[in-house]
């Protein structure tokens, strides 16, 4: 379904894309394939949205920035797929949303491809080398209620149990507290003296946004965001009568129609580029590399450390260093990992280097392990790309000897993997890789 090519790391409008964003971009389009197949089996529909929408139309792709995958579904459509996709998904998926999750908070509905990191080859193969847990939010489209006062009354209930939940979850225990606890259970007819008070709240946040379900109104709208102001999300259904596929990375997706329209609702003058990200941790996966990490002793063997804090900010690839006519830009090939030790997770790397002969090094270390039972994740080996900065090799270390180039390379492994002998695990090479290693 990808090429290797998909996998190379890029910069897009400034912005630096790693091969790890590139291995979850690919994993979410897996899920969303499982997504349709099962709605397609059963006349149901879909829609890109949000982010997703406006990267489709924009960007022909993922917005460079953004790291998730939003979908919606008009209600009818989105409560026939949860019903059918539980026996229909591919096994160990999860689907997650309040009925499913008390512990889930979202009002939405988020279809995973595993409810835990995986490292075994089945995974990594189908999932085009992501260890992580990738998914796709749907978003339900409910209908607005053409009687103004019985809209504002659901919104009204809507924003007490919200504004209750946020009283309740800080502690705050005051007459506004006490009175708002009564009209909630009165209004909907739920007890909260015991049990999982917030999953109560939200089972009941999600019956009112889906009360007028049935009745076809002209408008339909995202409840969560409208119901907070009555302005914003809020569509005509006919934007969303038909639908058309517009081209997304190596697929398509499909769209409103009037995806015109269904963006100005959302953003406005939405082809006017803003870099913003206000929604959750960037990278998506990062608490679950915190929790490989902190499950390695320290180490997490995936994650790659590239120079300092632009990988965990999030930040734009910095230009290169300007050379002089004595120095010229070389890339050095290294397939540290370039084997496959769990199943297709292709993890050969590019570092940068300067080499003022002009010839490209090839550094070719033997680590290809015994038995999956061996990897134990102590050898702190990025199966991307690497752990250690490929900015160990700078200007600085132009015309050095490749002893001394290897020696500093090594200095980098047991700064990151002390106890390993990597003496004896790496060798070096002048000679280029079979692809010729430039790019």
């Amino acid at each position: 379904m990808f090429d290797d090519d998909f996998f190379e790391p890029e910069v897009r409008e400034g912005f630096y894309i790693s091969r790890m964003m590139k291995r979850l971009w690919a994993a979410q389009i897996i899920v969303l394939k499982h997504i349709d197949e099962v709605c397609a089996r059963h006349g149901l529909r879909w829609f890109a949205d949000n982010g997703t929408l406006l990267g489709a139309v924009r960007h022909r792709g993922y917005i460079p920035w953004d790291d998730d995958m939003d979908i919606c579904m008009l209600r009818e459509d989105y409560d026939k797929f949860l019903e059918v996709a539980k026996d229909e998904l591919p096994g160990g998926y999860v689907i997650r949303n309040v009925h499913t999750d008390p512990e889930c908070m979202d009002l939405t509905t988020r279809i995973l491809n595993s409810g835990s990191i995986r490292l075994d080859s089945e995974f990594l193969t189908e999932n085009a080398g992501f260890p992580y847990t990738a998914g796709i939010d749907i978003f339900p489209l409910d209908d607005i209620s053409e009687d103004e006062e019985e809209e504002k009354e659901r919104c009204d209930k809507i924003k007490d149990i919200a504004r209750l939940g946020e009283l309740l979850a800080s502690e705050t225990y005051t007459r506004e507290t006490i009175d708002l606890l009564d009209r909630v259970e009165k209004e909907n007819g739920i007890l909260l003296d015991e049990g999982n008070i917030s999953n109560k709240l939200n089972l009941a946040l999600d019956r009112l946004y889906s009360m007028f379900k049935g009745r076809h109104s002209k408008s339909v709208a995202l409840v969560h965001y409208w119901s907070m102001d009555m302005a914003g999300h809020r569509y005509e259904r006919r934007m969303f009568d038909t639908r058309l596929l517009l081209s997304f990375e190596n697929t398509k997706v499909f769209v409103p129609i009037m995806y015109d329209d269904v963006l100005r609702v959302e953003y406005g003058d939405y082809m006017r580029i803003v870099r913003k990200w206000d929604m959750h941790v960037f990278p998506i996966y990062a608490p679950q590399e915190k929790r490989l990490e902190e499950a390695c002793g320290g180490k997490n063997p995936l994650k790659y450390d590239f120079c300092g804090e632009m990988e965990k900010n999030g930040v734009r690839m910095p230009q290169d260093p300007p050379l002089d006519g004595e120095r010229e830009k070389r890339v050095v090939r290294d397939p540290l990992l370039g084997f496959d030790p769990y199943g297709g997770y292709r993890a050969t790397a590019d570092l940068k280097a300067m080499r003022g002969d002009g010839e490209e090094l090839v550094l070719k270390p033997s680590l290809m392990p015994e038995s999956h039972e061996e990897w134990d994740g102590k050898l702190a080996l990025a199966m991307e790309e690497q752990i250690f900065s490929p900015m160990v090799l700078l200007a600085d270390t132009v015309k050095l000897s490749d002893d001394k180039i290897r020696r500093i390379y090594i200095g980098q492994l047991e700064q990151k993997a002390p106890g390993v002998d990597w003496n004896k695990k790496i060798c070096l090479s002048n000679e280029k890789d079979e692809t010729g290693g430039r790019e």
